[in-house]
């Protein structure tokens, strides 16, 4: 989770921004982005605006174009450049922060995610309440090559959290040279669509992610399956749905771990067991961030040469 001070994390996101430089290769991957005149397109941190320039004409005079900017320069700089274009918005605002509800259920997002911030925007984004109909995101691909049907790492517990409801794939795998500051990893162009029908109900998202976090506790899965279902139950999700007996998460798949919340789930009297896992999980992990920020981890970059 990010830091809750906007001043703090605006002071992170400088040294974790690596910003796309030519516009013909922006232009191209808004193209695989497929979007299309009339869209409503959610942009979060648009930085310089050269993606904004591209979702801008891909739109068109009948689209939308949201730019979520944190730092106040950067805004004020895009207001300049866009403040004649009535179908560009930009917001100064922190995007963790930003209610999003009011967008249309048909909205598409894009991002070249700052890596600093890629799990606090997952988080966001991917919540039922204001989740885009699909999204196109620039992220490192080492850590998004366990989200990737048969990937020899396995799943995470961030991929599995989003599976049950979107498609993930790589669409563009970029040059380190494509960005200034040149970065130290690999990136990709990740494609987000939205799963008709889902593998879970999104009625039930809440007691998933909790049943997702309390599974995840074990991480090799020993003894996780006969604490959370019974014997019956477990080998039938064996034999029909892939679930991997005697293994955690990172054996399981999107398809396995969806089954055996149903599973799970059909008996009611179950929930209170896992209830709360995951808001426990999140204050963990915020407080493995904060020990991580006081030894002053950044994201490293090499000069662009």
């Amino acid at each position: 989770m990010a830091s809750d001070d906007p001043g703090k994390r605006l002071e992170k996101l400088r040294y974790s921004q690596n910003f796309l430089r030519e516009r013909r290769l922006v232009e191209q991957i808004v193209k695989l982005a497929r979007i299309m005149p009339g869209d409503t397109v959610l942009e979060i941190g648009p930085g310089h605006g050269i993606i904004t320039h591209a979702l801008r004409d891909a739109v068109g005079a009948t689209g939308s174009v949201i730019a979520i900017e944190l730092d106040a320069k950067l805004a004020a700089r895009l207001r300049g450049v866009f403040g004649q274009v009535s179908y560009v918005k930009i917001i100064e605002a922190d995007f963790l922060s930003v209610g999003l509800a009011w967008l249309p259920a048909t909205y598409a997002a894009f991002a070249n995610v700052p890596f600093a911030i890629t799990s606090a925007v997952l988080d966001k984004l991917f919540q039922p309440n204001h989740w885009p109909y699909r999204a196109h995101l620039i992220l490192e691909r080492a850590a998004m090559e366990s989200v990737l049907p048969g990937s020899s790492s396995g799943p995470t517990l961030k991929s599995l959290a989003i599976a049950p409801w979107y498609d993930i794939a790589p669409v563009y795998a970029f040059e380190r040279s494509d960005f200034a500051p040149r970065p130290a990893v690999d990136t990709a162009l990740y494609a987000f669509e939205r799963r008709d029908p889902p593998l879970v109900d999104v009625q039930r998202y809440d007691a998933y992610r909790d049943f997702l976090a309390a599974v995840s506790k074990d991480r090799v899965g020993e003894g996780i399956w006969k604490r959370v279902l019974s014997a019956r139950e477990i080998d039938r999700l064996a034999d029909d749905a892939g679930l991997v007996v005697g293994r955690g998460i990172k054996a399981q798949g999107a398809e396995s771990m969806a089954a055996a919340f149903r599973a799970f789930d059909a008996d009611k009297g179950r929930a209170a067991s896992v209830r709360g896992a995951a808001d426990a999980l999140r204050a963990e992990q915020a407080r493995r961030e904060q020990i991580n920020e006081r030894g002053g981890h950044r994201r490293k970059t090499r000069p662009n040469r």
